[in-house]
């Protein structure tokens, strides 16, 4: 019994040394909890300073790379359209040069390069302090302008293409007769002109195709000179093209059986009168040259 009275004491004092201990532990938790809260706020109110500092930079630059890109952009247009404005001079001056055009499609000319320089110097004078709407509407307006001359431009240019290809068949044509005489004569002499035929045969065929492909595109761009509409202007053009292409095709062609009939008609001791008539070709094309 004295025993447990003993140790029940011992608990005691043990559990009443632990007091002060405890209370101070819980003293100096507070303490640091108001310290803290005080680090806190004012960390806190950094980091909103920091956060509205950042907001404001970020700002800037939105800005300033808005401005960089605007420059950009504007002196890219600008650019773009002052090669409109030279692509236009010079199709101006093949096609006065040419002869072969009204006045219209030069004085529209004309017009659309002026309508280009305006928005040109315009874009130039703004550069930096445009809007991205601004860019956009420069750029369509110029578009526009383009749109509404080019293809009848193509349509003009086309008037100097029609001249050279016609004067090549033409003279395609004169070497038909030139090579029906040959061989006729040939033929007189006795000679064996099977080969010469099979030539000929091809020869006077593609002549024929690239003359029906010629005439279809000379009708294809007539219609599309009286087309009411650009879409429909711009279709014909496309399909006249594509007819010049095969024309063109044909007398490169031509250009190969050509050889071989120049061949065939030197082996068979024709030369001197293909010469003959080639100086006199010659001759006729210098005194056309003179007048």
């Amino acid at each position: 019994m004295n025993k447990k009275l003993v140790a029940f004491f011992v608990m005691a004092i043990f559990l009443v040394s632990l007091v002060p201990f405890v209370s101070a532990e819980k003293s100096s938790k507070v303490q640091w909890s108001e310290e803290a809260k005080q680090k806190i706020a004012e960390a806190k109110k950094n980091y909103e300073k920091a956060k509205e500092e950042f907001k404001q930079k970020k700002g800037e630059l939105k800005e300033a790379k808005r401005i960089e890109f605007l420059k950009f952009a504007s002196n890219k247009i600008a650019v773009h359209i002052g090669v409109m404005v030279t692509a236009l001079e010079k199709t101006k001056g093949r096609l006065e040069k040419s002869n072969l055009t009204d006045s219209k499609i030069l004085d529209d000319i004309s017009v659309a390069q002026v309508q280009l320089s305006d928005i040109e110097k315009w874009l130039n004078e703004n550069e930096g302090n445009i809007t991205k709407d601004q860019a956009k509407e420069k750029l369509q307006e110029a578009r526009k302008v383009w749109e509404g001359i080019h293809e009848d431009i193509k349509i003009s240019v086309n008037s100097i293409w029609e001249n050279r290809l016609g004067n090549v068949i033409v003279k395609l044509e004169n070497l038909q007769n030139k090579f029906d005489k040959v061989r006729a004569n040939l033929s007189a002499k006795g000679k064996d002109v099977t080969k010469l035929d099979e030539y000929l045969e091809e020869f006077n065929s593609k002549i024929s195709e690239a003359e029906k492909n010629y005439e279809e595109a000379k009708d294809l761009f007539r219609q599309a000179k009286d087309a009411s509409t650009a879409s429909e202007k711009a279709s014909l053009v496309k399909q006249a093209h594509e007819k010049q292409r095969t024309a063109l095709g044909i007398i490169k062609e031509i250009k190969k059986t050509l050889r071989e009939i120049v061949k065939e008609i030197k082996k068979q001791g024709f030369e001197k009168e293909l010469e003959q008539d080639k100086e006199k070709n010659e001759t006729e094309s210098k005194e056309g040259g003179e007048e």
